[in-house]
């Protein structure tokens, strides 16, 4: 099984991506979305939103989870 890279982020009040480093997790090498969603709501709280990734600087590579 392929491992893939996962990001996640708490979206601000009007819904986009915050600035900054502040509440954003970026996960490598995690066999499932599950995982990654448990290590999200672990860091992050239950309000987030979680991204597959192949390629992290191809913005096409992202698809939410």
């Amino acid at each position: 099984m392929s491992r893939a890279g996962f990001y996640a982020y708490i979206p601000t009040k009007d819904g986009k991506e915050p600035m900054g480093t502040t509440n954003k997790l970026i996960m490598y090498d995690l066999k499932t979305a599950r995982g990654a969603h448990r290590r999200a709501r672990k860091y992050l709280g239950s309000k987030y939103l979680l991204f597959r990734y192949t390629n992290f600087y191809d913005d096409k590579t992202f698809h939410r989870v």
